[in-house]
């Protein structure tokens, strides 16, 4: 899974004034993190359900540690059921190498 870390780091190539091509670039990282999070489920006979890669993209997003109550709030506009349990569901269930920039503190 630490490949899925080096998809995501920032590009050092990257022109500064090319900013389409970085978000390009952000966002196929980002589905091949996601792609890869979802093989690896597979692998293992788990599943990757519509919550947890909501989680996990919210996670891979942010590029920094997320509270879960803020991936809550940000959750609501996709899942307006979503309540706290559900995001410490996901968070518990996505293998910590995979969503390194957490922080699952409850303010």
């Amino acid at each position: 899974m630490m490949v899925l870390q080096r998809l995501l780091e920032p590009k050092m190539n990257t022109p500064a004034n090319d900013a389409q091509s970085h978000t390009d670039s952000s966002a196929d990282a980002l589905q091949a993190a996601v792609t890869m999070a979802d093989d690896y489920c597979r692998e293992r006979d788990q599943k990757l359900t519509p919550i947890r890669r909501t989680v996990l993209e919210l996670l891979l997003a942010s590029g920094r540690a997320t509270k879960a109550y803020t991936l809550l709030d940000e959750m609501r506009g996709m899942h307006p059921n979503a309540s706290p349990p559900t995001v410490y569901r996901a968070l518990d269930f996505l293998p910590s190498a995979t969503i390194s920039p957490i922080a699952s503190t409850a303010c």
